[in-house]
């Protein structure tokens, strides 16, 4: 009869309402085990079964002897469930204290997949009292495998786990319920229109990350800010950290679709960020990463303007534990042939293999590989001798160098040599500048931790100057630069921005003014390079017009608002 009645509830998943999917009411009362097809599972467990003790009728229960149980125990569906047409799961649950019960319990929702994969939530406190917790669906991540995770095809469980607890308790769970996809309106994005990127660069690009309390495509205000952003700072590239969304819900990757096909529409290319440290020396990880980008294009084969431009691998080989174990540069060499096997030449045979010629193979990579304690001597690989960046160069379609650094000469210090590498190779590279605040305990340059109040002012003048330290060869092979991350940046910009503040400190002043001058060349000549800033009227050139914009716009030293709507950028 639960079997019956659990198809039935199953059927109606499809429907998209708010479904109770079991109340195990019509389960049998006692130590009976399955009920309503849940069991119990763990080393604690004691006794289960239904009793008549649930928040609405019948519920399940379960007795833990925290003395022996090791992670804990839990209540595991052992048939798979469809919850791809739910946003989140509710359930009623307790955990009552039998018998000197101390510490609190902490409960999660998780789905098993094959192959060993879980996806879980994030933990809540239980009360001895029943509570109605929600556990959202595009807040989970991956605790283990490597699979994404298939809401359609998964085995649900709730987690009690072991968190200093003693004695005896009761975990008690009634009216588990499916809840539908939030009616708060449609996701509706619209294209931008971007400025040029800053300096005359080809690239501005922007790391986006996906957190669990803004995946960043759960709304289209959300969605909309990055976009509008975007066509503010001419960024025109974004490695969107979206692992979480690939293997979430339904509906957060429709929205993620189209909020790749509405930045292509506006000229921004998009790229899927895959992170990690030791992932990278196992090939059979970095392509299941990969096939959760390729079921996304997968979902809808004739639009392609959804896709992503490329898989981005941040993959930090050089923090993890083979590279904190060798014990000379010979040994740092096995590592990296490792990192190009499977993150670069195995990420494009496995792309090729399925037929996605056109997504492109990018990475991340530390700028002090030409230093001593790293990489700096010729290693050979695919019968070739030189550096490991020249390596990394000829296996990728884009190598960003994180060089975060916050001045012109210290940053030409670090780059110098990549840039060289690339224009030998006839190649570009992009740069990294960093606008994230960092904790004051670890010692790195960012704009945002060392020039309160102006950094976006600093970052901008800096990357200004290096420009200028450039020879026309260096130039040639630098793309532009990449912004780590979107959420530092964003809060370090002027608002509101005025176009006439060309150095960035959030007024509009003589500096400003002595800028456009140096920027005047009439209106013959198109504008390049470095005087595009100037160009305030998007035509091309740096005249009259221009300047006759900025007069209207000027504010004076230190004023930074109001700021008319005709100035603003």
């Amino acid at each position: 009869m639960g079997q019956i009645l659990f198809v039935v509830l199953l059927a109606a998943v499809v429907a998209r309402a708010d479904t109770v999917i079991t109340d195990f009411n019509s389960a049998t009362l006692g130590s009976v085990n399955p009920r309503d097809n849940w069991f119990a599972f763990g080393s604690g467990q004691t006794d289960a079964g239904v009793h008549t003790l649930g928040s609405v009728g019948r519920g399940a229960y379960q007795e833990i002897d925290w003395a022996t149980a090791t992670f804990g125990a839990g209540e595991v569906s052992p048939i798979t469930v469809d919850l791809s047409g739910y946003t989140a799961i509710d359930v009623d649950a307790r955990l009552v204290d039998v018998g000197a019960h101390t510490g609190t319990g902490l409960l999660r929702f998780a789905i098993d997949l094959p192959g060993g994969t879980e996806w879980s939530t994030p933990s809540v406190p239980l009360s001895g009292s029943y509570q109605t917790i929600r556990f959202a669906f595009d807040a989970m991540s991956r605790t283990a495998g490597s699979g994404p995770l298939d809401l359609a095809s998964g085995y649900p469980k709730f987690i009690i786990a072991k968190n200093g607890q003693t004695g005896d308790s009761r975990f008690d769970m009634d009216e588990i319920v499916g809840i539908a996809t939030s009616s708060g309106g449609p996701y509706d994005i619209v294209p931008v229109v971007l400025r040029p990127p800053f300096d005359g660069d080809a690239v501005r690009a922007m790391w986006l990350y996906a957190f669990a309390n803004n995946l960043r495509v759960d709304s289209a205000e959300e969605s909309q800010r990055i976009l509008d952003f975007c066509a503010t700072e001419g960024v025109n590239r974004l490695y969107f950290h979206v692992g979480s969304i690939l293997g979430g819900a339904s509906t957060l990757r429709d929205n993620l679709r189209t909020f790749i096909a509405t930045a292509h529409a506006s000229g921004i290319r998009v790229e899927a960020l895959i992170d990690g440290v030791n992932e990278y020396a196992s090939l059979a990880t970095i392509q299941s990463r990969i096939a959760e980008v390729l079921a996304l294009h997968d979902a809808t084969p004739a639009d392609q303007l959804d896709d992503f431009d490329a898989v981005h691998f941040d993959m930090e080989f050089w923090l993890g534990s083979a590279w904190s174990a060798a014990a000379n540069e010979s040994q740092r060499q096995d590592v990296a042939r490792v990192y190009l096997d499977n993150v670069l030449v195995g990420a494009r045979a496995y792309l090729d293999s399925a037929g996605a010629f056109d997504i492109e193979v990018a990475t991340d990579l530390s700028s002090h590989f030409d230093v001593s304690s790293m990489l700096p001597s010729l290693m050979l690989y695919d019968g070739i001798n030189q550096r490991f960046i020249q390596h990394a160069i000829d296996h990728a379609d884009s190598v960003v160098f994180m060089s975060y650094i916050d001045s012109a000469t210290g940053l030409l210090s670090w780059t110098g040599n990549e840039l060289d590498y690339a224009a030998g190779k006839g190649g570009r590279i992009i740069l990294g500048a960093d606008m994230q605040p960092s904790p004051p305990e670890v010692a790195i340059n960012t704009y945002a931790d060392n020039f309160d109040p102006t950094p976006y002012a600093r970052m901008t003048r800096e990357l200004e100057l290096f420009h200028t330290f450039l020879s026309p060869q260096r130039l040639a092979a630098l793309d532009g630069f990449s912004v780590f991350h979107f959420d530092g940046y964003a809060s370090q910009l002027p608002e509101p921005r005025n176009v006439a503040d060309l150095d960035g400190d959030g007024d509009a002043d003589l500096s400003d003014l002595e800028e456009l001058i140096d920027s005047l060349v009439g209106p013959s000549d198109i504008a390049t390079g470095l005087v595009r800033d100037g160009d305030l009227t998007n035509d091309g050139f740096v005249d009259l017009r221009d300047y006759a914009r900025f007069t209207g716009c000027f504010t004076g030293s230190g004023i930074t608002g109001p700021v008319a709507d005709e100035c603003l950028r």
